[in-house]
């Protein structure tokens, strides 16, 4: 597993240069290894949320190891079995994205599921919008078909991230090491 782990570390640096805001998940209940270490120095000159993993569980993290390569890092600790410090992690990543480092910036745009989905369904309102307009539809159906549209269109940009979004985002999270 070895390979796989480090295959799995490559991915994670590709990404890393790629994101805008870096979310490093570690096991609480497993001490820091050199791959850790190596994605802690990469994550510090990003915005990022270092995730302590199992905190349930015993710790066997040292953090000031962390702290040591990143002095200003946000450590947040979580657990998906009983959920603590899921509802930290959420308002942390809704803070970060208000001050503003969530902007495309990156020449390369990449879409999940979720935004699939809003964007398949944009098309099919603009384009009952367009028959409503061939058809001398009322201008005030097709001014709210169109506002609807646009707030489709912020859901998928992230620029309006309601308490839902943020539900349905994690309710999709594999969240392992």
């Amino acid at each position: 597993t070895d390979k796989i782990e480090r295959i799995g570390v490559a991915r994670a640096i590709e990404w890393i240069e790629k994101a805008e805001i870096v979310l490093v998940l570690l096991d609480n209940s497993s001490e820091i290894d050199q791959m850790d270490l190596r994605i802690i120095e990469m994550a510090k000159n990003k915005p990022h949320i270092i995730i302590l993993n199992k905190c349930d569980l015993a710790s066997r993290i040292d953090k000031d190891k962390i702290s040591e390569i990143n002095k200003v890092s946000d450590i947040i600790k979580i657990s998906c079995i009983t959920q603590e410090g899921i509802d930290q992690l959420r308002s942390e990543i809704i803070k970060k994205i208000n001050e503003g480092f969530c902007e495309i910036r990156n020449p390369e745009f990449f879409l999940n599921l979720r935004q699939i989905n809003l964007l398949q369904k944009t098309l099919k309102i603009l384009e009952e919008t367009e028959s409503l307009l061939n058809g001398k539809a009322n201008y005030d159906i097709v001014a709210e078909m169109l506002r609807f549209t646009l707030t489709q269109l912020d859901e998928i940009s992230g620029k309006n991230l309601s308490e839902e979004i943020l539900d349905e985002i994690f309710s999709r999270f594999c969240i392992g090491k």
